[in-house]
């Protein structure tokens, strides 16, 4: 027997899965697989390979310096500017695609792009502030990811990806047991799970929007920015290279991934969320690449 209370908590976790899910789409719908300026694909070689160990070698040191150096205003200050930025990028983009209609379309895209930059100067806002009010600030986290997500998938060669998943899932391991999350968040450790109060889940809230880490907020658990970016990865490149099936099928996949991280969570928290969405998403990459 599932109690309610189970499947709302699992309910709650896969929301923003299903945020990245239909907010990648709607932007390939809207902008297609092409960004302006960008010339081809980074392929696997030697130079790619050296280039993103030393960015994840360096990304955790930098990490590390964050969190323990700047204070919590400048973390804020510091991560707000730069999603809030990022989510603006394809607002150029929008206005190429558009710039040659006229009447009626013009006016849609003015309205649109007046309302993407409203909602992102409240979400800066929100983020430099560290105000817990979760709706403004989770849309900021899945509206960048998406939009990073996009871009990276359409530059990077799948082989490239591949590569760069599995060590960044080999880096999440390492990072939560004993890298540089270990040391901000604290090492997993076994738990008794119970499912928290409202008092409990306002304080969570309100201590993760102070601290100015970026996080998809739940009122359970977290969901860190890289996890939410690389699941837009592998949907939007799924959909790229195979289509609409092989899209929803890399989203099931990552679902099911999670869904299984977050029964393991309820014995051992925290734990690395990209291992298994990646592993079964890679696996669905390579029935179609075969087949």
């Amino acid at each position: 027997m599932i109690e309610y209370q189970n499947i709302k908590y699992l309910a709650n976790q896969l929301a923003p899965i299903s945020s990245v899910l239909f907010g990648s789409f709607l932007l390939m719908k809207l902008l297609g697989n092409f960004i302006p300026d960008i010339d081809g694909e980074i392929n696997l070689n030697q130079n790619s390979i050296l280039f993103l160990i030393v960015f994840i070698f360096l990304s955790s040191l930098l990490l590390i310096f964050i969190f323990n150096k700047i204070s919590k205003n400048k973390i804020r200050l510091l991560y707000g500017i730069i999603l809030g930025l990022s989510i603006l990028e394809p607002l150029f983009e929008i206005i190429d695609i558009f710039e040659e209609y006229d009447g009626m379309y013009r006016l849609l895209v003015i309205v649109f792009t007046t309302i993407i930059v409203c909602l992102d100067l409240i979400f800066i806002y929100v983020y430099i502030k560290g105000l817990p009010l979760v709706i403004f600030r989770n849309y900021g986290i899945i509206m960048s990811s998406v939009i990073i997500g996009r871009q990276i998938a359409i530059m990077i060669d799948l082989k490239l990806l591949v590569f760069a998943l599995l060590l960044l899932s080999v880096f999440d391991i390492y990072s939560v047991f004993k890298g540089p999350l270990a040391k901000v968040i604290g090492k997993p450790r076994k738990i008794i799970f119970t499912l928290p109060t409202s008092h409990q889940q306002s304080a969570h809230i309100k201590k993760i929007c102070e601290q100015g880490t970026p996080v998809y907020i739940t009122n359970y658990s977290m969901l860190g920015i890289g996890d939410t970016l690389f699941f837009s990865v592998l949907i939007v490149k799924s959909y790229i290279l195979f289509g609409l099936g092989a899209m929803l099928l890399v989203f099931i996949a990552i679902s099911l991934g999670t869904m299984l991280t977050l029964i393991i969570l309820k014995r051992i928290s925290p734990l690395p969320a990209l291992p298994l969405p990646v592993l079964l998403s890679l696996i669905v990459f390579s029935i179609y690449y075969i087949f």
